[in-house]
């Protein structure tokens, strides 16, 4: 794609993908199988009928291909959603060949981006994912140089409201960053004498890849209203205030980067983070969204049994034999079932979605007319 100088005009070009959509998935057409409907087919999560290839993503990692005149390669280009509420990359072209290859998340149901020139050096998308009886949002704000290299990230984690018994904790791992390419992480919520053991950076140690523990003990962080279970789950119980944790993550600082070297932007490829909880402070068990892999500690020993039906020699992980998810990721601020509620009597479109395989309403998690069931929903301050 070229863009055209017009002195110091902003330029916004649209810029279609077509065949986004296809991702390499089955499409399924449900034609040897009920189709779920509004009327309730489907009772239940495990009523679904969803195939092996499904991947549960409501987003999807794409990358921009630009080119600028060479004498235009200096402007700083950004990337925008095409309502312009998020910002989802900033950078420069090659000065050489003025291209650039821009990795960038954006919701499944995402066909156009919006490209501009403009000022700034930050890159923060805003995405929303729910965890097995945890709800949370979080947010990266990346810092990074003229060349793509990350120098800093701050990361916020909201933590909403969590169902569980259980005092589960909570992290996240860069796959393709190793332990020593970062100098320091703070601002995690860690007890003293924790199960959690860190290395002098901040990071988790005994692990191969960047392992960051954001907290050890959901009910540490929001205290039990005194009804109900859990927190922020039951509409007659008192609403308590959402937690919120702020972490920054040094790449670079005082004029160099960590000793592994530095991490090149699109290598971090932060769309497709691993977040992680790790179930009643008993460190070797691990839940992660479908298909990402556990962290060196967990119990391998464990995959595979019960409910789960991971396969590690086949890439497949934490889904059951029925391949439903244990998470779930969210590309925006979600409105969760109130406790017992299934998700798919709570949003009308759910069913529908997983059994196509994500091709029909991907969109389902929005706030449009017949998509949602509010009685079913926790709408208090949220």
């Amino acid at each position: 794609m070229n863009f055209i100088s017009a002195g110091k005009q902003n330029i916004i070009k649209v810029l279609k993908f077509p065949g986004l959509f296809l991702l390499g998935l089955l499409i399924m057409t449900g034609c040897n199988r009920p189709k779920p409907n509004g009327n309730g087919a489907v009772k239940s999560m495990e009523d679904l009928v969803v195939s092996n290839n499904f991947n549960w993503k409501t987003t999807k990692t794409i990358v921009v291909n630009i080119k600028t005149p060479v004498d235009e390669s200096n402007q700083l280009i950004k990337i925008y959603s095409v309502d312009n509420k998020d910002l989802l990359y900033t950078g420069y072209a090659d000065p050489v060949t003025g291209m650039i290859a821009a990795k960038v998340t954006v919701p499944t149901s995402y066909n156009m981006v919006k490209l501009e020139y403009g000022p700034g050096n930050r890159y923060k998308p805003v995405v929303v994912g729910i965890g097995n009886d945890l709800v949370y949002n979080y947010d990266f704000s990346i810092t990074k140089d003229a060349h793509e290299n990350v120098q800093n990230i701050t990361a916020t984690f909201i933590v909403y409201a969590f169902g569980a018994s259980f005092h589960n904790s909570f992290g996240f791992q860069f796959p393709n960053v190793a332990p020593n390419q970062i100098k320091s992480v703070t601002g995690y919520n860690i007890a003293p004498n924790s199960i959690f053991s860190l290395a002098s950076n901040g990071l988790e140690k005994k692990q191969s890849k960047a392992t960051v523990i954001v907290y050890d003990d959901s009910w540490r962080l929001m205290p039990y209203p005194g009804k109900g279970i859990g927190v922020n789950t039951e509409m007659d119980a008192p609403f308590v205030t959402p937690d919120t944790i702020v972490m920054q993550m040094t790449f670079y600082d005082n004029g160099t980067f960590a000793p592994g070297g530095p991490v090149q932007y699109n290598t971090l490829d932060i769309g497709n983070f691993n977040p992680f909880i790790v179930v009643n402070q008993q460190r070797g068990v691990e839940v992660h969204l479908p298909n990402h892999a556990p962290t060196d500690l967990v119990d391998k020993k464990l995959l595979g049994t019960g409910d789960d039906n991971s396969i590690p020699a086949e890439g497949r992980f934490y889904k059951t034999k029925k391949n439903l998810p244990w998470a779930i990721n969210i590309p925006q601020v979600f409105v969760w079932p109130i406790e017992k509620q299934d998700i798919t009597q709570a949003y009308n479109n759910f069913a529908e979605w997983a059994e196509s395989d994500g091709d029909i309403f991907p969109d389902w998690y929005e706030d449009k007319a017949g998509y949602r069931n509010n009685n079913l929903l926790y709408t208090k301050q949220q």
